[in-house]
């Protein structure tokens, strides 16, 4: 059957190839997706960290019965130049996966490594596939949430502690509390139309309210309500259309929080050069996932919004549309 064309691993079953050129694959590691044909190639000529986001994006994109679908045109908003989740956030994606699937305080949870290594968000090593999980499963402040015994095969089964069970429900206390993003812009009249109109109600279509610094605002300093908005928000929107300081400045602050971002522009300023023939968007940013939008075609960059979020955030944002 050949190797999965993301992760390497092997396939549970052989490829199918369907209509419009689309090749279903179901991988142990990656999960049930489709690829279409000249996409493939592509795919094995990425880095191994790039892929390794990819298989982790896949796998937290999992739906019964639904396999995740990729175009060429589509793979930016994956956002494959992001980090991996780093190993303390990784033992919490263990903490909750497990909190959510075992039945009783003693029940033991089967595994599948592979699936457990790509849904941590764990890197991919050629020689070994699942040595970061198992490096992280033996370390000391994961073997303090999490019981390991052992399951068929490689696969070992998990129970959460007691230290697992508070940390599980002060994760899940967290995720309620933090399901609002934050818009950080400099304010003008066609910014103002385009996030009242259309990207809160994308945002709200993925399952989360999508605020400003002037929503509610209660007296006191505005940096301190700022780092307090920054601080509490699940992720961040950041507009460059001005090429405001602020709002590069608060991007910045919240991805060194580990909040994902998700940059927006303008077309206009986005396509702007200087007299160097360079991009005008920040040399940091411009090779980021960036909605671009116009005034005259919002509801597309609403949509693309509502994509990227979702694809961002799988595991907790609301997935499709209501029906009607």
């Amino acid at each position: 059957m050949g190797p999965c064309p993301i992760c390497g691993d092997a396939l549970a079953a052989a490829p199918v190839t369907f209509a419009a050129d689309l090749i279903g694959f179901s991988c142990r590691r990656c999960g049930e997706y489709q690829l279409a044909g000249p996409l493939i190639q592509s795919i094995k000529q990425l880095p191994m960290g790039q892929r390794a986001v990819l298989s982790h994006r896949l796998r937290c994109q999992q739906r019964p019965g639904q396999p995740v679908t990729l175009f060429e045109s589509e793979l930016d908003r994956f956002a494959l130049g992001e980090p991996l989740p780093k190993p303390l956030e990784q033992i919490d994606r263990l903490v909750l996966w497990v909190g959510e699937r075992q039945m009783s305080a003693s029940h033991r949870v089967p595994t599948q490594i592979s699936e457990l290594s790509a849904w941590v968000g764990a890197s991919i090593t050629p020689d070994n596939p699942h040595a970061d999980l198992s490096w992280l499963l033996q370390e000391p402040e994961a073997r303090a949430l999490l019981e390991r015994g052992a399951g068929q095969f490689s696969d070992p089964t998990l129970r959460l502690t007691m230290n697992g069970w508070r940390r599980y429900e002060a994760l899940k206390q967290a995720q309620v509390e933090s399901h609002f993003a934050f818009m950080a812009m400099q304010f003008d009249k066609d910014l103002i139309r385009a996030v009242n109109q259309y990207f809160k109600p994308a945002v709200a279509r993925a399952g989360f309210e999508l605020k400003l610094l002037t929503d509610d605002q209660p007296a006191g300093l505005i940096d301190d309500q700022l780092r307090v908005a920054l601080r509490t928000a699940r992720f961040v929107i950041a507009d460059l259309t001005h090429a405001n300081n602020g709002a590069y400045w608060e991007a910045g602050f919240a991805e060194g929080l580990g909040r994902p971002v998700i940059y927006t522009c303008r077309q206009a300023e986005w396509d702007a050069v200087d007299e160097r023939g360079r991009r005008k968007v920040h040399f940091d940013t411009s090779h980021l996932v960036t909605i671009i939008w116009s005034p005259d075609n919002l509801q597309d960059a609403a949509d693309r919004l509502a994509a990227t979020i979702r694809a961002t955030l799988p595991s907790e944002a609301t997935m499709m549309d209501p029906l009607g």
